[in-house]
């Protein structure tokens, strides 16, 4: 497996670094032909040789490999790597570092002059998404060298697949991923490097050697590929079989970069190698890329998008959504870029989405309306769809998301089928007395403990404790009911009613009576009016009280059946007339009378009565 890696890699970059560093000229002319690829054994007798050791060949040019070989006269390791393009003058040097398999610095020459234009690369310890790119002005002649630019590049991650100076590179385990990263590297470099260049104001004699800067593409281009040989690249494990032909009669045999001429010493590291400076770069909605959060270098700070620098860290060009080189650049002339992808920021402030919800005693649902559709939905409980089901008690947030991305978020609450909905109860002063205009819905005592729900018919007839049940047990009539309660619950020490309140008296129901004129006549009074909720006729109903009684209905002592609901209100007192019955107050939609012994009545404490309650 290994040597098929090695084979692939190779074979697969240098096929790439051909391709990519040719002109869109050259790429609409020229056909595309199988490579012819050899790898040559040492030719020149001397086991110490630095010479060549492979050539690929196609359409495009010629690549060749130099280094140095092994006790069998095999290649060993690669130092250097030219790549000349076909039908040109112009010659590519990619200089590596054998110790880390790194590129170390790239030039070229035009009819065997060398450019006086030499890249170094600097990698940094423990940075695996950025490394330091300087430029000099060398002086062949007299070895010395003068730095005019450098920069530190970044990309946006430090993963090998968009970052060609990986840190952690080496022979991959799958081959997509090999692919995958050598891809992410030709692209990065051919977008990135030729911009740099233009980022300074050069001297006239760097112009004139700047001018061949679409060549030093291909050089930094070489980075991103000879990073992924093996330092034995060229061992026999790749089963290419060294041959003994003789080297091409036009190709160099050693080395053109000698010991003694590879520029690399000379070239002393920029101050700014050790300047580290970030930043943030975003795009708003109308597409102005903006640079900001900078932290580093010496201030005062320019800042560049694509090229040129200035002083204002906002670009309002209308900018697309894209991948952009931006950088700063400190007093000290040090600068950082990097390569980003930027996208405009949506614009929700105009926005019509809206979200409310609604819940059940388990689910949650969210409504949505305005925004552009299709919508999605995260709930807090990891829930994706408009309704959450399976709801314990709680309060749930839900954030929706449009078409277009704006979001906004609602909160539901998920009662428990036994929570009070309707605190704080709202109330009425009617006479001296403030009464509650709701009935009681309440599920615990007042010191805390739950007063249990009691649904099964054989269990609340047996029962001599507080228990509460809906009509039927449909949570539904509860919301506009209340709870039904047995006189247990009420006389319980602990307390029924909410603080301030109490279950009125037989005394105090007859004081609401007579304040309303009267048993014959305060039915109506108190009754809420309309024939949605009461059955009709509602005889006389004007609820002048503002007491606003409800027809709930009661449950049987026995607890087999529901009866009266939408034609009588029931509602327990606090007055006991005996071990089995304590008085109850009742209002009938038939007739406005409190009157007569039906109204005014002694119940049996298992029933399932309404409570209303009035203040202390």
């Amino acid at each position: 497996m290994e040597r098929y890696l090695l084979k692939l890699s190779l074979l697969f970059t240098v096929s790439l670094v051909i391709l990519v560093s040719c002109s869109k000229e050259d790429e609409q002319t020229n056909e595309q032909v199988a490579s012819t690829f050899t790898v040559y054994k040492n030719q020149t007798g001397d086991v110490n040789a630095d010479a060549l050791q492979a050539q690929n060949i196609d359409s495009k040019g010629t690549l060749n490999f130099y280094g140095a070989f092994d006790s069998e006269n095999n290649p060993r390791e690669i130092r250097t790597l030219t790549y000349q393009k076909a039908n040109s003058d112009t010659i590519v040097y990619l200089i590596m570092d054998p110790l880390t398999n790194r590129l170390a610095s790239s030039y070229f020459s035009v009819k065997g002059v060398k450019s006086p234009v030499v890249l170094k690369f600097d990698y940094i310890q423990g940075v695996n998404n950025a490394y330091n790119l300087s430029y000099y002005n060398y002086n062949w002649k007299n070895e010395t060298s003068e730095l005019f630019y450098a920069a530190r590049v970044e990309t946006n991650n430090g993963v090998a697949s968009s970052n060609p100076f990986f840190a952690n590179r080496g022979v991959e385990d799958d081959v997509k991923l090999l692919i995958k990263t050598t891809v992410g590297s030709i692209a990065y470099f051919e977008i990135i490097v030729p911009i740099i260049p233009g980022l300074v104001n050069l001297g006239a004699s760097v112009l004139t050697a700047a001018a061949a800067a679409p060549v030093l593409t291909a050089a930094a281009i070489g980075a991103a590929v000879v990073i992924f040989f093996p330092k034995d690249g060229f061992s026999k494990e790749l089963d290419y079989t060294p041959s003994n032909l003789p080297p091409p009669s036009k190709t160099p045999i050693v080395n053109p970069v000698s010991a003694t001429s590879n520029p690399t010493p000379k070239l002393q590291p920029s101050s700014c190698v050790n300047t580290n400076m970030t930043f943030r770069a975003s795009m708003d909605a109308e597409g102005n890329i903006m640079i900001t959060e900078v932290v580093g270098g010496t201030s005062p700070h320019s800042y560049m998008v694509t090229s040129g620098f200035q002083q204002s860290q906002v670009f309002p060009n209308k900018y697309k959504d894209g991948s952009y080189v931006v950088g700063i650049k400190d007093a000290n002339g040090c600068v950082s870029v990097q390569l980003v992808s930027l996208k405009r920021a949506i614009d929700c402030a105009s926005s019509t989405l809206s979200v409310t919800t609604s819940s059940t005693t388990d689910s949650a649902t969210a409504i949505v309306t305005g925004g552009q559709s299709p919508y999605t939905y995260a709930w807090s409980n990891g829930s994706t769809s408009a309704t959450a089901t399976n709801l314990l008690a709680g309060i749930y947030t839900v954030t929706v998301t449009d078409n277009i991305g704006c979001k906004q978020t609602a909160n539901a609450t998920v009662l428990s089928s036994c929570e009070d909905t309707t605190t704080p109860y709202p109330t009425i002063t009617i006479g001296t007395q403030v009464w509650m205009q709701k009935n009681l819905n309440v599920c615990k005592y007042r010191n805390g403990d739950p007063i249990p729900q009691v649904t099964d018919p054989t269990q609340w007839g047996n029962l001599t404790t507080g228990a509460w049940c809906y009509y039927e047990n449909n949570t539904a009539n509860g919301t506009v009911y209340g709870k039904l309660y047995n006189w247990y619950a009420v006389n319980d020490p602990r307390g029924l009613a909410p603080v301030g309140f109490h279950v009125p008296s037989e005394t105090e129901w007859n004081t609401l009576v007579a304040f309303l004129g009267g048993f014959n006549i305060a039915g109506g009074k108190m009754k809420a009016t309309g024939t949605t909720l009461w059955k009709s006729p509602n005889v006389n109903a004007t609820n002048t009280s503002g007491f606003t009684g409800l027809p709930g209905g009661y449950r049987s002592a026995d607890g087999n059946w529901f009866s009266h609901v939408g034609e009588k209100g029931y509602w327990w007192s606090r007055f006991e007339l005996n071990a089995l019955n304590v008085y109850r107050q009742m209002l009938d939609y038939d007739n406005d009378d409190t009157n007569s012994s039906e109204y005014r009545m002694y119940s049996p404490q298992g029933s399932g009565y309404s409570v209303r309650c009035v203040k202390d």
